[in-house]
């Protein structure tokens, strides 16, 4: 009877603990998922960030969606190996772009640049521009579409409208924000007949606006002569509108008006004489009196300039007995602070040399605690991985072990756990600079070799900054190609040890 209440206990028992292991192996298994996602979705937004979204749109769309389907199907809890498979189906896809990278650069990028060109601008949010904005990214994504199916003849032509579209798109947004007030005074000074009843004016006026577009097509970058002439044009409107309203004035009432038109500026030309302390005399009509004025305002401002000038050298005689006066002072205050300085030297020395010591002390303990960590960085790695050492200040470990396909810059699966080592390096130096530099051996073109050691340095950076904490002005990437060699390119094991990553971390000097 006592044996049956004891086996029911240990079956209970060993339920619980079966039920337990899965739990933690469940658990377990979410965690890798969530850290397969987010690995995954750090991809795709590099990629967005280096236009693949645009040069290979197909293939970033698609990439996309896998991914929301994997976190769809990751949210329901189903089987890992589904959530796995959306993943690996937007790795491929990513791949795919990836590899477009570099042709869809030289077949796109003019017209990627007058895209950002046209974005700075505002053109999306533009009326006026909004329609070639439209047409600038349907020839984009076509040209991008053509990208993928390798059709390079077809991707340049569309990215050339693309091009053409962007520019006129962003000159539609310039254009906007610089001359749109003035194309509304143009428009009230035509609505009171400025161009007929002001026309030398309002033509002045036309001139210089025409003269502003121009300037804005032929320099986007410098937009000052092209403000100077809209400010100059909508000035000219202004004036043409006032003279409109005066000959609109004299027509209503023709015998007042012209005599108190001209009563009004003789008045206006008196007050100004009245402010430079002579009689305006307009017998001889409003030239005598304009020249008068010039004279008055020409003397003054002589008069002006030569207050200036006594005041400057007012000013210097004052700066000068100033600095007499402060020499005395300082000679008088130098006989006493000497007398303190030698009575204090044999005190001041003393500490010095305290302080010496104690800085030597820590300099020794801090370059032995940094051999240490070097030392114990070394052993993280084989031979065959990477070889650490010391240059100069900088603590460099060379990667032979992380290989790339051939002529790619696509970091393999089997490179991880060699990343995962230089994860745990960089994080014994948290706060040091970080170099990524890239380099080739000789074996094919130059530029190539160069281009091609940049774009893996970039991935190298780009992977450390999705997989760390690390801020990205921290780490940077660098590529040499094939100029610095450690060995020789004419045997393959030389070539093989010339193919390589380094990694350079600044330490401070110590």
């Amino acid at each position: 009877m006592l044996q049956e209440p004891l086996m029911r206990t240990t079956v209970s028992a060993v339920l619980l603990v079966l039920a337990l292991g899965t739990l933690g192996t469940t658990t377990a298994t979410a965690q890798d998922l969530r850290v397969e996602i987010a690995e995954v979705t750090a991809r795709l937004q590099a990629a967005g960030a280096a236009n693949l979204n645009l040069i290979a749109p197909q293939a970033y769309t698609k990439a996309r969606q896998k991914i929301t389907e994997a976190e769809s199907v990751y949210q329901r809890g189903a089987n890992p190996k589904d959530v796995r498979k959306k993943l690996d189906e937007a790795r491929v896809q990513l791949a795919r772009a990836e590899s477009l990278k570099e042709m869809g650069d030289i077949l796109l990028g003019s017209a990627l640049t007058a895209r950002t060109d046209a974005l700075v601008a505002d053109a999306p949010a533009h009326r006026e521009s909004e329609k070639s904005w439209r047409d600038a990214e349907k020839a984009l994504q076509k040209a991008g579409r053509k990208v993928e199916s390798g059709d390079r003849d077809s991707a340049v032509q569309e990215a050339t409208k693309a091009e053409a579209a962007y520019r006129e798109a962003e000159y539609e947004a310039l254009r906007k924000a610089l001359v749109a007030a003035t194309e509304g005074l143009r428009q009230t000074a035509k609505d009171r007949d400025a161009h007929k009843k002001a026309a030398t004016t309002f033509l002045r006026a036309d001139t210089e606006l025409a003269a502003a577009e121009a300037a804005l097509r032929a320099n986007r970058k410098d937009q000052s002569e092209a403000i100077a002439h809209a400010i100059a044009s909508a000035d000219g409107y202004r004036r043409a509108s006032r003279i409109a309203l005066m000959v609109d004035a004299v027509k209503r009432n023709p015998n007042a008006s012209v005599e108190k038109l001209v009563l009004d500026y003789e008045g206006y030309m008196s007050a100004a004489a009245q402010a430079l302390n002579f009689t305006a005399d307009f017998r001889e009509g409003p030239q005598l009196v304009s020249t008068q004025l010039i004279d008055a305002i020409t003397s003054l401002t002589e008069d002006r300039d030569a207050l200036r000038t006594e005041a400057s050298s007012a000013g210097l005689a004052l700066a000068e007995l100033r600095a007499e006066h402060d020499f005395l002072v300082f000679t008088s205050d130098s006989l006493a602070a000497r007398l303190t300085m030698q009575a204090d030297s044999l005190a001041a020395q003393r500490q010095l040399q305290q302080a010496e010591q104690r800085r030597m002390a820590t300099q020794l303990r801090a370059r032995q605690e940094r051999e240490a960590r070097i030392q114990a960085v070394g052993e993280l790695f084989t031979e065959d991985e990477a070889q650490v050492a010391m240059i100069g200040n900088d603590l460099v470990i060379r990667m032979y072990g992380l290989n790339f396909p051939v002529g790619l810059a696509q970091i393999r699966p089997e490179s991880f756990g060699l990343l995962t080592k230089l994860q745990k390096v960089l994080r014994e130096f948290p706060t040091d600079p970080i170099e990524i530099a890239g380099h080739t051996d000789s074996q094919g073109n130059d530029q190539r070799n160069q281009a091609l050691s940049e774009r893996r340095a970039a991935a190298v950076r780009q992977y450390l900054i999705a997989n760390m904490a690390i801020p990205e002005v921290q780490i940077s990437a660098v590529g040499y190609g094939e100029s610095q060699p450690l060995a020789s390119n004419e045997t393959r094991e030389g070539r093989a040890k010339n193919r390589r990553i380094d990694v350079r971390i600044v330490l401070p000097e110590i």
